[in-house]
């Protein structure tokens, strides 16, 4: 599956779309709960329930934030992202990290084409060690809306740096 493709057929379970995500990732299944500031039309839980065919709306147009707890710090480096959209478009997506949910440092951008029901995939640079993730969109030609979004953790990534660390400059030694 490339970037952005969607698997053939009618599907609501996620895994279908895992073929767009290295096969050395593991889905970080575990209590995820979501947040955000707006009124939505739907439960928030929609966007971290593994099922592909229920959807998170906004209820709005950008800007717009949604938050993944993940309940403990955990190492994440990807997310695969399902968005629910139309018309489809330029988008761009902040992917922010914290431990505490109030100070969040942004790892990702992705800026470029999305589309309805297609599986995209946004790597964390550097893998990051966080309790929150946050998804905040700056971009978009429809409301936010999201089918689901699913952390992963991978073998191959560098190891995590935890946002607090990451702040912090390298002594040098001399």
């Amino acid at each position: 599956m490339e970037p952005g493709d969607r698997p053939r057929g009618p599907t609501c379970d996620h895994k279908a779309y895992l073929s767009a995500v290295p096969s050395d990732c593991t889905m970080l299944l575990a209590p995820i709960t979501a947040t955000t500031a707006t009124p939505a039309t739907t439960a928030l839980e929609t966007a971290v329930d593994s099922d592909a065919c229920s959807l998170w709306n906004s209820n709005g147009f950008v800007p717009q934030a949604i938050t993944l707890d993940l309940g403990s710090s955990r190492t994440a480096s990807r997310l695969l992202l399902i968005p629910g959209m139309s018309p489809r478009g330029r988008v761009v997506h902040v992917v922010e990290i914290s431990d505490d949910g109030k100070s969040f440092e942004p790892r990702a951008r992705y800026d470029g084409e999305m589309f309805d029901s297609g599986a995209f995939v946004v790597k964390l640079e550097p893998a990051a060690r966080a309790r929150f993730i946050r998804i905040r969109t700056e971009t978009s030609p429809s409301w936010v809306a999201w089918f689901e979004i699913v952390p992963f953790t991978c073998t191959t990534d560098p190891p995590p740096v935890s946002p607090i660390i990451a702040k912090r400059p390298t002594p040098r030694v001399r």
